[in-house]
């Protein structure tokens, strides 16, 4: 794999450790049987059978056995080959980094913001995604942010910042309801 892809996996690999796997990447075909994973996102017609459920799930356990190692000037990656078989068809395990690629791209732009001498302003990258410096003013050089209600109109929470990146995401852009439950 290219160095990219490596420090991605490793940082996958540390945040999945940090938080007793509650952030998984090889949560990408159950994120898929789920209608989500993709910009047009849709609700399937019928909602997934609890055997595909559970096949999906024995592919995302096994994020734990994904190994990433450097040699000299290479790197590389090792996916156990776990397959199972769905509806007829068969399925390997992949991965979805969107939960941590974005924030990544922030600190990696970031960084080249800072090589580049510049000490105020935001950059944004997307509406959930930024690279916060100073603000160029006399009140603290703290920009006010404020993170969305998920469930109501209006702001959550406020916070001042400054020399900061943050990517955040959640349930309210991309949902369905089916007979009261919230997907």
């Amino acid at each position: 794999i290219d160095e990219t892809a490596y420090e991605i996996l490793s940082l996958a690999k540390t945040v999945y450790e940090e938080t007793d796997g509650y952030f998984n990447p090889a949560v990408y075909q159950s994120v898929r049987l789920f209608g989500f994973g993709t910009a047009d996102y849709k609700k399937p017609d019928t909602m997934p059978s609890y055997e595909s459920v559970q096949a999906y799930k024995t592919l995302a356990d096994g994020f734990a056995d994904l190994t990433v190692s450097k040699s000299q000037d290479t790197y590389y990656a090792t996916k156990p080959q776990t397959t199972v078989s769905v509806d007829g068809a068969v399925h390997s395990r992949m991965l979805d980094l969107g939960g941590i690629g974005k924030g990544w791209c922030a600190a990696k732009i970031n960084k080249l913001i800072d090589e580049s001498g510049f000490k105020y302003g935001y950059l944004s990258l997307g509406s959930s995604t930024m690279a916060i410096k100073r603000h160029n003013s006399s009140d603290g050089n703290n920009y006010t942010l404020s993170v969305r209600d998920p469930r109501a109109n209006g702001g959550y929470a406020k916070f001042a910042v400054k020399d900061s990146c943050l990517s955040t995401s959640g349930d309210y852009e991309q949902f369905y309801e089916v007979d009261g439950v919230r997907y």
